[in-house]
């Protein structure tokens, strides 16, 4: 399981850390040194701590977010390019604000979020660069969004699946406004046959392939969202009458 560890931001930025401590290194800054002195790595300390060192010091709220960065970095040395990035953007005017080392947690906890989905990294980064292009990193969007981003990322880096956003954008905008049961059920569908016998129906069990193909479904005929009442035949039809068909065709690259 990814572990993740938070810090409470200090209500204070007005002091400076004592760096007397720290092995000198020629030309580098408290910033840098501190990254150094924690994880050896000179790359990291200089790519995070430099933006920082613009002042020449290092003050509380710095090293918090310093320490954030050395916690998180086993996750970025595992490939989290998207959220090393997202990190870095918010050093770039050299100075770490209260309101952005919130900000930072939220965006830690955001990811954990979509860790919890997946555990690969590569998965759950690119999940986490979805997010980013659809405006829900540092918001709280519902379990089933989260749900829907994290399979869909799933789907389209193991399934060979196109990346459609503007679909994935409609299913998350309906994934926000329904109860997981509804669109988001994946239980066998039961159905009667002429002799009153119960009958399961077949469904392929690869959950993100089916998000997937929720989604392309959705980006053809996005009229349903205006409807909610027909979300319940809605899913019942990509299922039943649709899927394998979706599936073959999306596996093979030939839906457009």
């Amino acid at each position: 399981m990814l572990n993740f560890h938070f810090y409470k931001p200090y209500t204070s930025c007005t002091s400076s850390i004592n760096t007397s401590t720290i092995p000198s290194i020629p030309g580098a800054g408290p910033n840098v040194l501190y990254l150094y002195e924690k994880t050896g790595d000179k790359v990291f300390a200089e790519k995070y701590g430099k933006p920082l060192d613009k002042d020449g010091l290092m003050d509380e709220n710095e090293q918090v977010y310093n320490n954030i960065l050395i916690k998180t970095k086993v996750i970025i040395d595992q490939g989290a390019k998207s959220l090393a990035q997202h990190l870095l953007g918010y050093a770039s005017d050299g100075i770490i604000e209260v309101n952005e080392l919130v900000e930072v947690v939220k965006t830690i906890d955001f990811f954990k979020k979509l860790a919890s989905f997946t555990e690969i990294i590569e998965h759950v980064d690119y999940a986490f660069n979805l997010s980013l292009r659809l405006g829900l990193v540092n918001k709280e969007p519902s379990w089933e969004t989260m749900f829907v981003i994290s399979n869909y990322a799933v789907a389209v880096k193991t399934l060979n699946a196109p990346e459609e956003l503007d679909n994935l954008r409609l299913l998350v905008s309906a994934a926000e406004t329904m109860n997981r049961s509804v669109l988001l059920n994946f239980e066998p569908i039961i159905v009667k046959d002429n002799l009153n016998r119960n009958v399961e129906i077949f469904r392929d069990p690869n959950i993100p392939a089916e998000v997937w193909i929720m989604a392309k479904h959705l980006g053809l005929t996005p009229y349903v969202l205006d409807h909610p009442e027909t979300w319940f035949s809605f899913n019942a039809k990509i299922r039943q009458n649709y899927m394998d068909i979706f599936y073959r065709l999306a596996i093979l690259g030939e839906i457009e």
